[in-house]
């Protein structure tokens, strides 16, 4: 009895948070020119929130949830809900640094949701980005901003950087998410891969990165079952997926792309036609990767 007890009480502890329902902060407004086409943004607007939750019993977890919306910063619910993306952010990289790819991926008619770590280390709450997509469940089974956002039993990516790929595997192969992202990321060397066969894996490395380089991230790749990609971005480096580096980031890297604009619409291409494929089964998107023609990138399974 005194199990049961305590169990009802982590679980009323850890459901517990407040969900949003003023209008969010709009970061980009709807253009139904933009298709959303060779790495360029979709035509959604897209409104930013928090969405805080209790966890652990007695940790707070916050996180940024990116939306499609419309030009008042509500949720656009005209093709709702929508799959979820997590974003694990890399050590000692704030999340708000990977705006801008959250940005574009709303845009595209994707949530994102980007879970903040003690010290900004996700190593040290690896479990931030499975809690987070419980709370964005949550919170769209509800009332308020993100009433019926995603679906309960939807299918769910999870996107690592650096670091963070390596939390984002571990939580992949627990069974928490449906695909996974790697970008500039490989598995850990003891962790035991074969328990997620079947399910899509998708990695991009930087051809100047030397944090994780090419060859590192193709050698962690191979040891992943089908489905399985690798892209190399030409021109770019570690830090070029994150906004604002700093002095001491550029020094440990390779050279940063000569035009980071066009850099990560090669990237976010490629990047956006696998999310296609193995979150809204897109046959065209599938298509695209079996033959791709990428600029910028060369593609290989």
């Amino acid at each position: 009895m005194r199990a049961l007890c305590l169990a009802l009480a982590l679980a009323s502890v850890a459901s517990c948070g407040g969900f949003p329902n003023d209008p969010g902060m709009l970061q980009l407004p709807p253009d139904a020119s933009r298709r959303g086409l060779g790495g360029r943004d979709g035509a959604f607007g897209v409104g930013r929130t928090r969405l805080s939750t209790t966890v652990r019993v007695t940790d707070a977890l916050s996180m940024e949830v990116h939306y499609p919306s419309r030009a008042g910063g509500e949720l656009d619910g005209s093709e709702a809900p929508y799959p979820a993306v997590v974003l694990v952010q890399g050590a000692r990289v704030a999340t708000e640094r990977y705006r801008w790819l959250a940005v574009h991926l709303s845009s595209r008619g994707y949530v994102v949701v980007a879970p903040e770590h003690v010290l900004d280390l996700p190593i040290l709450e690896t479990d931030n980005a499975r809690l987070a997509l419980l709370a964005l469940r949550r919170a769209s089974a509800g009332r308020g901003l993100l009433a019926g956002s995603v679906a309960v039993d939807g299918r769910t990516a999870v996107l690592g950087h650096s670091l963070g790929g390596v939390v984002g595997t571990r939580l992949w192969l627990g069974g928490s998410f449906t695909a996974l992202g790697l970008l500039a990321a490989y598995p850990a060397a003891g962790d035991e891969l074969s328990r997620g066969a079947g399910r899509p894996v998708f990695a991009v490395a930087g051809a100047n990165d030397r944090s994780a380089t090419v060859d590192e991230v193709a050698t962690g790749l191979r040891r992943f079952g089908a489905p399985r990609w690798l892209a190399v971005v030409e021109d770019l480096n570690h830090y070029d997926w994150t906004d604002a580096p700093t002095a001491s980031e550029l020094a440990s890297d390779g050279p940063p792309a000569r035009d980071q604009a066009l850099t990560r619409r090669h990237l976010l291409a490629v990047l956006d036609a696998w999310l296609d494929v193995a979150l809204k089964r897109l046959p065209a998107a599938e298509d695209a990767l079996r033959a791709p023609a990428f600029p910028g990138v060369r593609v290989s399974p």
